[in-house]
């Protein structure tokens, strides 16, 4: 269906039989169903920029940078505007990195991105401050482009977060918000409930005034009248197995990301050297071979690694 028709649906400017078109248009498949929020969502942000406010957290859905806007735009002029900001979100239906902006773009920085992935699909990407996030299935996040460590979060997302002394990473989400300094952590964000896995590292979690910390090897619930508890987790890589074969690590010890990586491809690893051990890891591995993450590895510690079969050795180049 034409663009301009949802559009004008959305303004209320349809007569009956074409509103009822669009109405069984919607229900005949998903992806219609899908094309019609964004485009309604796109709907919300600029009235409320006509109303001359923007919410505090963006609406991951449109992302329009804001925009003085004089007066109201008629209808058709509000449509043309919509025409533009939709011409940019085709093709975001599964996933990929969502930039929209209206007015000037001098100030690039400024603009907020959407990562945004459909059903049975998942994406990575690393943010202006050198964090990586993987977002699972049905997940929104909102980033900026500039190097403000904070996000948004509807959905689930795996983070390996870029320490930076002073400056914590906040993710937001509608059940309640995350601090961190530097870590590898789960967060399963809904309406009311928020479920936080750390891999690696401390975070603390706040909701609804209350706030509470969690180290590696443990998780907890928040939510709307739940007291949060924290419990202890025994191998918390086991509870984020949605990630797959994609491995990220900031700072992570080597014997750690050892670990992680004969965990998810048949292979031992061999680290006779107490120097190496010692090195902290720093590397995003979206499905590769195992050959490759190897390598790479190798190329980081400076090391010479050998591998035969499923056994690598790594030695301390002399």
């Amino acid at each position: 269906m034409d663009d301009d028709l949802i559009l004008r649906g959305l303004d209320g400017d349809l007569p009956g039989p074409e509103l009822e078109a669009l109405a069984r248009w919607r229900a005949a498949d998903p992806a219609h169903e899908r094309r019609y929020r964004q485009l309604e969502r796109l709907s919300a942000v600029l009235a409320e920029q006509e109303r001359g406010s923007v919410p505090a957290r963006p609406d991951p859905g449109s992302l329009i940078r804001r925009s003085r806007v004089r007066s109201r735009p008629s209808g058709s002029e509000r449509r043309w505007l919509f025409g533009l900001a939709a011409a940019a979100v085709i093709g975001v239906v599964g996933f990929g990195v969502l930039e929209i902006y209206l007015g000037s773009t001098r100030n690039r920085d400024s603009i907020v991105r959407d990562l945004m992935t459909g059903p049975g699909e998942a994406s990575t990407v690393q943010l202006a401050d050198g964090s990586v996030v993987r977002l699972a299935p049905d997940s929104r996040l909102s980033f900026r482009a500039d190097q403000r460590r904070e996000v948004w979060l509807d959905g689930t997302a795996y983070f390996a977060v870029a320490k930076q002394e002073g400056r914590p990473f906040v993710v937001r989400t509608r059940a309640g918000s995350t601090t961190v300094l530097g870590t590898r952590f789960e967060l399963q964000a809904t309406a009311d409930r928020l479920r936080v896995v750390v891999v690696e590292g401390r975070v603390a979690v706040e909701n609804e005034g209350k706030r509470i910390e969690v180290d590696g090897g443990e998780m907890t619930f928040v939510g709307s009248g739940v007291d949060p508890v924290v419990n202890k987790v025994s191998e918390p890589s086991e509870l984020v197995g949605w990630v797959g074969k994609v491995l990220l690590f900031r700072d992570t010890p080597l014997e750690r990301a050892v670990s992680e990586i004969e965990r998810t491809y048949p292979i031992e690893i061999q680290i006779d050297d107490s120097i190496l051990r010692r090195h902290l890891v720093t590397a995003t591995f979206p499905e590769q071979p195992v050959e490759q993450v190897v390598n790479t590895v190798c190329r980081i510690l400076d090391a010479d690694c050998v591998m035969h079969r499923d056994t690598v050795r790594v030695r301390r180049r002399r």
